[in-house]
């Protein structure tokens, strides 16, 4: 939009009376005076509008010829006046602004020799650049042509990949690439030379990539794991190895999924034949040592010809009995004092608080030498063994050197065969006719009696003497007592 010219002015000075005030009022003549610079205002606010404004059609920047579609150049007078400023700037210092070189700037024949300085290089040197015979766009092309060659990564130089000869190998959109079956020993082997020349003995023209059974089952044994499930219904498991074996080699290993639980004695066919399972070394498998569902560990045993099983037999737990190997429950004291089970284990400290309830001892000496026993009297010796004894041993040996020594067993009962009471001379007699209770105790004094009674060892000395009293001699005079 182009800027706007000021018409004349409305309210002129010329040919006005001289003596305004003669004919007007004076709100007349006021406005008469305000007319010409009011129309110069609303003229100039006008032309500020135009240049101020941006929108398309009714700015002034419309006026100054420089099209809005130039990227930076603004969208009002002052902006466009920088730009405009800013591109003289960089023609006078040779830069080239972006966006400045179009495509019909570069047309063939529109960069010439006199647009050029004298240091730039004329077409034909351009030509030269390029190689004998081709042009600046024959490079171009075939510079696409080798970016286009170094993008496709399916079909370059005619890559294929099915097992064709002579002709680049690529793989197809599994990531799989096929070669020809290998016929000499630096050949690419293809599935079928690994699965298909397994061989016992090997024929001729496979002695170099050819592997025998053996040496398969070989690397079974000590280098593989195998799983497989059995899939049969009876004792006889069967599992199929791939690739296949013909014979066993020690210490070979597999986790075998049983597919039905044992009724008794079982085997397994892992192809080399089937051989007997074991377990715990050499016992056949008893109903139920495997459950259907379970997973076993077996290892070959070439020097039984079975198969051992390491691991998954089930462990039944039974209680134990005289005639039945299982688990043991220990026996509580009260248990082993009633003494009546036929499936419970005793322990050591168990076994000892029961002895010791039953099996009471106690032991010690004796000595007295100060006592005085009158004449055809008793003195009575309570030692206390701290329970209630059924049993003793009572040990005097003669003052003597050359006496006796005697051992006297009592029980509770003075009467009894054990022990001895009043009367039961027969006892009192040591070697060499002498009297050893005598000979132990003191001039005069016997042993009358000795029994357990109660909770003491009683020992009941006689004075023989009628008519003077007598002093015991007892020394170490040895004790035991038994419950």
């Amino acid at each position: 939009m182009a800027f706007p010219t000021m018409g004349a002015i409305t309210e002129k000075f010329v040919g006005q009376p001289y003596d305004l005030n003669s004919v007007l009022a004076p709100a007349q003549v006021w406005a008469k005076l305000d007319s010409p610079p009011e129309e110069v205002r609303v003229a100039l606010n006008a032309v500020v509008s135009l240049l101020n404004a941006i929108t398309d059609g009714t700015s002034g920047a419309d006026s100054l010829g420089i099209p809005e579609t130039i990227a930076g150049s603004g969208t009002n007078v002052r902006d466009r006046a920088d730009w405009l400023y800013a591109q003289i700037v960089a023609a006078v210092l040779g830069a080239i602004p972006d966006g400045s070189l179009t495509t019909a700037k570069y047309a063939n024949g529109s960069v010439t020799a006199a647009k050029c300085a004298a240091d730039v290089a004329t077409q034909a040197e351009l030509d030269n650049l390029a190689g004998a015979g081709r042009t600046i766009e024959t490079v171009k092309n075939n510079a696409d042509t080798i970016a286009n060659h170094s993008a496709n990564t399916t079909t370059a130089h005619g890559a294929v990949s099915a097992a064709t000869a002579s002709t680049i190998i690529v793989r197809d959109a599994s990531g799989r690439a096929k070669v020809v079956g290998a016929s000499a020993a630096s050949d690419i082997a293809i599935l079928s030379d690994v699965t298909g020349n397994v061989e016992d003995t090997p024929t001729a023209g496979h002695t170099t990539n050819a592997a025998s059974s053996n040496s398969v089952a070989t690397l079974l044994a000590n280098y593989a794991r195998y799983y497989k499930k059995d899939a049969g219904s009876t004792d006889a498991y069967v599992v199929v190895l791939s690739p296949a074996i013909v014979s066993y080699i020690e210490g070979m290993t597999l986790d075998i999924f049983c597919n039905t639980a044992n009724t008794g004695a079982a085997t397994l066919d892992a192809g080399g034949g089937a051989k007997d399972l074991r377990k715990y070394y050499n016992d056949a498998l008893e109903t139920g040592d495997i459950e259907a569902g379970a997973i076993i560990t077996v290892k070959w045993d070439s020097a039984n010809d079975w198969w051992q099983v390491t691991s998954g037999i089930k462990v039944a737990i039974v209680d134990a009995s005289d005639t039945v190997k299982g688990i043991v429950e220990l026996a509580t004291d009260a248990e082993v004092t009633t003494g009546t089970s036929t499936t419970l284990a005793v322990t050591p400290a168990g076994a000892k608080v029961e002895l010791d309830k039953r099996i009471k001892s106690a032991s010690g000496t004796w000595s007295d030498t100060t006592t005085s026993i009158a004449a055809s009297s008793n003195y009575t010796k309570n030692i206390s063994v701290g329970f209630n004894a059924t049993k003793g041993v009572l040990m005097i040996k003669s003052a003597s050197s050359t006496g006796a020594s005697c051992i006297f067993t009592t029980n509770v009962n003075e009467a009894a065969s054990m022990g001895f009471g009043a009367g039961t001379t027969a006892l009192y007699y040591g070697v060499d006719g002498q009297l050893c209770p005598g000979s132990g105790l003191g001039s005069d004094i016997i042993l009358y009696s000795v029994r357990m009674n109660g909770g003491n060892l009683e020992i009941i000395l006689r004075n023989t003497n009628g008519s003077t009293a007598k002093t015991i001699s007892v020394a170490n005079c040895t004790w035991e007592a038994f419950g």
